[in-house]
C-alpha cells in the first residue's frame, strides 16, 4: 500500500450532547496538521460540531472505508470512546484503530483490555507518533519499534519505549484550522466567551490557540497529555504573528489561550504585552495565570494588559482551605489569590476562578 492511497479518518467525539459549548479541538487539530504536512490529508468526522446521532455516525461509517481511524478525548470521555470504537470496528473490521489523548495516556492498559477494538494507544505527545503509525501501516510493517505507544500481543499489553517530547516548540506548527469546518465554529464562538462581552455578541469571532504544552507545576488533581514532560512554550513573537494571521485570514477578534498554563510569570506577561504592542494588532483575550502570579506591585502591568485587550483574569484558586490546597500541591496561598483578584479589579478587569470539589478532607 502506498502513502498516497492511505485513507485516514479522525473523529471528534461529543462529550456533552446537550451543551451549546462547541470549540474546535486543538489537540485533534494538531494531529490533523501533522498528518497533512507530511502528505496525508485526513477526513474529519466532527460529531461534536454537528451533534450527529448514533444512527448518523453508523450510517457514515457503513458508507466509507478507511485504513486508519484515530480518535481520543480526556479520560472522562471513556464511555464515548468505547462506544465509537465498537461502531468503527463493526463497520470496518480491518481498519487500524488508534486512540490518543489522556484517555490513552492515563489508562492505556485498561483501554486495551476492556476495549479490544482498539489496536494502538498513543501515550503522550502524538504529533510525530501518528505519522510514524501511518508510515508503518503504509509500508505494511509492524509498529513495535515506534516509541510512545501501547498495543496488545496476545494476552499481554506491550509498551514501547517512551517518546521524548519535541524539545523546541518552534518546531511544532500551529494547527491548520482550515482542515475543520472552521466558519461554523466561529459562528457559535460567542457562547465560549465569558460575560461581560466587550462588543455586541454577534460581533465576536473567537478561536482557541495554544501557546504552551505542559505545566511547570504538579497539582495532584490534574492530569493532561503532557504531564511529566518539560513545560515548553512558543516565543510570544510567534504567537502574536499567528494571531495576526488568524485575524487576516478568518477575521478573528478574540483569542482563547488554550493551555494548561499560559502566563506562568510576570516576565512572560510583559513579553506578551511587548509583542502585541510591536505588532500593533488589537484583539480580546483573558489573562490565564496561576492564582497568585500578580500582586499590588503589578497593578500597572494589569492595566497595560487591559489596554491591550485583556477582559478578565482566570486565577484557578481551586479551594479556599489551606489544608486542601496543600493536599492539592497547589503551592499558592489564599491571601495571595485575594491580593491578585483585588489588584485585577482595581485594574478594571473582571475575575473568575475554577473550583475543585471532592477532596477527602472536605466536610459537608
Amino acid at each position: 500500500m502506498s502513502e498516497l492511497t492511505m485513507r485516514i479518518l479522525l473523529i471528534n467525539i461529543c462529550l456533552r450532547s446537550d451543551s451549546r459549548f462547541k470549540i474546535v479541538p486543538v489537540g485533534l487539530s494538531c494531529i490533523a496538521t501533522s498528518l497533512s504536512q507530511t502528505g496525508f490529508k485526513p477526513d474529519i468526522l466532527d460529531i461534536d460540531l454537528y451533534r450527529f446521532s448514533d444512527d448518523e455516525v453508523k450510517d457514515f461509517l457503513s458508507k466509507n472505508s478507511y485504513d486508519i481511524v484515530g480518535l481520543g478525548h480526556i479520560v472522562t470521555g471513556y464511555k464515548h470512546i468505547k462506544k465509537l470504537c465498537i461502531q468503527v470496528k463493526e463497520a470496518m473490521p480491518k481498519t487500524l484503530l488508534v486512540v490518543g489523548n489522556t484517555v490513552a495516556t492515563t489508562i492505556p492498559e485498561l483501554l486495551l483490555r476492556k476495549v479490544p477494538q482498539v489496536d494502538i494507544a498513543v501515550i503522550g505527545e502524538g504529533d510525530q507518533t501518528i505519522v510514524d503509525i501511518v508510515n508503518a501501516k503504509a509500508k505494511d510493517i509492524g509498529c513495535h519499534n515506534i516509541p510512545g505507544i501501547a498495543y496488545r500481543d496476545g494476552e499481554n499489553v506491550v509498551f514501547t519505549r517512551r517518546r521524548e517530547a519535541i524539545p523546541d516548540m518552534k518546531d511544532i506548527p500551529f494547527p491548520n484550522y482550515s482542515l475543520f469546518d472552521i466558519e461554523e465554529y466561529i459562528k457559535i464562538s460567542p457562547y465560549t466567551i465569558s460575560e461581560p462581552h466587550p462588543v455586541p455578541v454577534e460581533g465576536l469571532r473567537a478561536l482557541p490557540l495554544s501557546t504552551a504544552r505542559g505545566c511547570p507545576y504538579n497539582c495532584t488533581f490534574c492530569t493532561h497529555a503532557f504531564k511529566n514532560y518539560k513545560y515548553r512554550f512558543y516565543p510570544f513573537q510567534m504567537v502574536v504573528e499567528h494571531i495576526d494571521f488568524l485575524q487576516k485570514d478568518m477575521a478573528v477578534n478574540y483569542i482563547h489561550f488554550w493551555d494548561e498554563l499560559t502566563l506562568h510569570s510576570v516576565r512572560r506577561t510583559e513579553e506578551l504585552c511587548d509583542e502585541i504592542e510591536k505588532k500593533g494588532i488589537e484583539f480580546y483575550w483573558a489573562i490565564c495565570a496561576r492564582g497568585s502570579t500578580y500582586g499590588k506591585r503589578d497593578l500597572n502591568l494589569l492595566k497595560r494588559c487591559k489596554d491591550l485587550g485583556a477582559l478578565y483574569m482566570g486565577g484557578a484558586l481551586e479551594s479556599s482551605d489551606p489544608a486542601i490546597l496543600k493536599a492539592m500541591n497547589k503551592k499558592i496561598k489564599v491571601e495571595g489569590f485575594i491580593e491578585q483578584m483585588d489588584t485585577t479589579r482595581e485594574a478594571g478587569l473582571s475575575c473568575n476562578t475554577s473550583i475543585v470539589l471532592g477532596y477527602p478532607q472536605e466536610t459537608p
